[in-house]
């Protein structure tokens, strides 16, 4: 141990202290949800604003169970839905509370998007944006730089600065959705 986790050691195991760094822990988790739920509307909300002044063809899905690793943010069209309500194809952020990244999603199992197209017509902008591509799900991809599993990650969404991050959040999907919008209509079956 270092100076300061040897003090930190020995105020922390005083009876209060002890007592009280154990409530705050206990309740750790439920401010880390809330505080990422919390953000992750505020993004929804500010993106379906954005996209409605575009047009109103297009529409955002807010994932009620932010937690899960597959749970996507998606911004898509209305044609651009199978069954009358879920998105096949959009732009989206996802793993919303770790490593959230974003860019294009693709269902490679819907028989409404040709995924060999959308990765050709894709390829230029991936190259040219040194975006990834290492999954046929996502054609175009990039991480966000926020890692919400550590203190850094969770400081950067308090309140007292969620709005910045929240830009920080819609704008790369607000400029890339004309980029794509025609490639994923031209990929479309």
């Amino acid at each position: 141990m270092n100076k300061y986790e040897e003090e930190l050691y020995n105020f922390l195991t005083l009876r209060e202290n002890f007592e009280a760094m154990l409530k705050v822990n206990s309740q750790f988790s439920i401010v880390k949800e809330r505080l990422l739920a919390d953000f992750w509307n505020h993004v929804a909300t500010i993106l379906e604003s954005k996209v409605k002044e575009l047009s109103p063809k297009w529409r955002v899905l807010n994932p009620p169970n932010k937690e899960r690793g597959d749970a996507k943010l998606i911004v898509y069209k209305d044609d651009w839905i199978i069954n009358g309500k879920h998105p096949f194809v959009g732009v989206a952020w996802e793993h919303l509370h770790t490593q959230p990244y974003f860019g294009v999603w693709a269902d490679i199992h819907s028989p409404k998007i040709d995924d060999a197209l959308l990765d050709k017509n894709l390829e230029n902008l991936r190259l040219e944006n040194k975006f990834r591509r290492d999954t046929s799900w996502w054609p175009l991809w990039e991480y966000s730089g926020d890692k919400f599993s550590t203190d850094s990650g969770l400081s950067n969404i308090l309140p007292d600065n969620m709005a910045n991050t929240v830009e920080t959040y819609t704008l790369p999907i607000m400029s890339l959705l004309p980029k794509v919008e025609n490639f994923i209509d031209e990929s479309i079956k």
